[in-house]
């Protein structure tokens, strides 16, 4: 589609951006209709959005959110909300109040319907220590003792204070690492 003033590709409303940008900024951007006579649907703008992947995500391919997480994201009202929990939405209805909308396929930026379930906060804690995607010990990201460490205290003679010292960690640490209550699931 091109623009209703010059010849260059339309982004919104039929006007290229140089033109969109300018009726914004005069006020007249509700003079100019979309193709369909008004505003594109929610399901209409979140379903252009999106590549089909060989694992058969749907991976949202407009704004992302960028953090550890990379969820989609799409311009909804006076907000953003993030584009998986509105695919839920559309396609299976009102999230329950207080749950989470969880992919199985662990793609953050899928809206895939058939990946999307609500569950608790909790349950999508457990699925992802199932799948062994916590940062635990090494792999954390404030972690000050390493597994080697861990296996140097809890086989040392030498007393909690000193080690406390050597390792830079407070004495209760050194305590809680000796009886098993941090670090309790390490293979040493």
């Amino acid at each position: 589609m091109k623009c209703h003033y010059c010849e260059k590709n339309a982004i919104g409303r039929g006007l290229c951006r140089r033109h969109y940008v300018q009726a914004s900024r005069d006020g007249n951007l509700q003079d100019y209709q979309t193709e369909n006579g008004g505003a594109h649907t929610i399901e209409r703008r979140l379903l252009a959005k999106y590549q089909v992947t060989e694992t058969g995500c749907w991976e949202w391919t407009g704004h992302r959110r960028k953090n550890k997480f990379d969820y989609g994201m799409i311009w909804i009202g006076d907000r953003f909300r993030r584009a998986h929990r509105v695919s839920y939405e559309i396609h299976k209805g009102p999230i329950p109040e207080g749950l989470d909308v969880l992919h199985s396929c662990d793609n953050p930026p899928c809206i895939n319907p058939d990946h999307l379930s609500v569950g608790t906060r909790g349950e999508n804690c457990q699925d992802a220590g199932n799948k062994n995607r916590l940062p635990l010990n090494d792999r954390h990201h404030n972690t000050k003792l390493s597994t080697q460490d861990v296996a140097t205290i809890r086989s040392s003679h030498q007393t909690q204070k000193l080690l406390s010292q050597q390792f830079k960690v407070t004495q209760g640490t050194i305590s809680r690492i000796i009886a098993r209550k941090r670090r309790a699931k390490s293979d040493v």
